[in-house]
């Protein structure tokens, strides 16, 4: 009696574990991108390699125009480059958004940003949004945050300045 109560259980956690470790792997990491192989449009409609566009230290940002996080992170990214803070950075943003949502917004951003469009980020492996990768001189990927960043802490700024160098 015991050992069959023990082992309905144990199918069960193991059932929970499985499902938490999937959540976490697909919702709460960013994927590994080849910046060398993905491809993206500009705004103009000319198709791209990201790589080059992602000269020295850069942050590349995936997002969407109907994210609520994500366009609260973009109020207090241009607040801050319009303040001069970060202009160091070389900023790639990435959405599957339409090229009129894209233009509407670019129109909102300070012009060192530069706005691309892939067909799905799903298909790129961007399930969570805001996803954002940091890229040094090298061109390597230092860090990378699956949630919005707090543009605006100067701890926040100080690590990021510092690891793309």
């Amino acid at each position: 009696m015991i050992g069959k109560i023990l082992g309905s259980n144990v199918t069960w956690l193991l059932l929970a574990a499985g499902i938490l470790v999937f959540y976490f792997m697909r919702y709460r990491t960013a994927p590994t991108i080849a910046f060398s192989e993905t491809k993206v449009k500009t705004t103009s409609g000319e198709e791209i390699l990201l790589s080059t566009k992602i000269q020295g230290p850069s942050v590349v940002h995936f997002y969407a125009s109907w994210c609520g996080p994500c366009l609260a992170e973009m109020r207090e990214l241009n607040k801050q480059l319009n303040e001069g803070k970060l202009s160091e950075l070389n900023f790639v943003f990435i959405t599957d958004d339409d090229a009129l949502d894209i233009q509407r917004i670019s129109l909102t951003m300070p012009a060192q940003i530069q706005f691309f469009q892939v067909p799905s980020l799903k298909e790129e492996g961007i399930y969570t949004l805001p996803t954002t990768y940091f890229v040094n001189t090298e061109g390597e990927v230092v860090k990378q945050q699956v949630e919005p960043c707090t543009w605006s802490d100067v701890q926040f700024q100080q690590d990021i300045l510092s690891l793309t160098k």
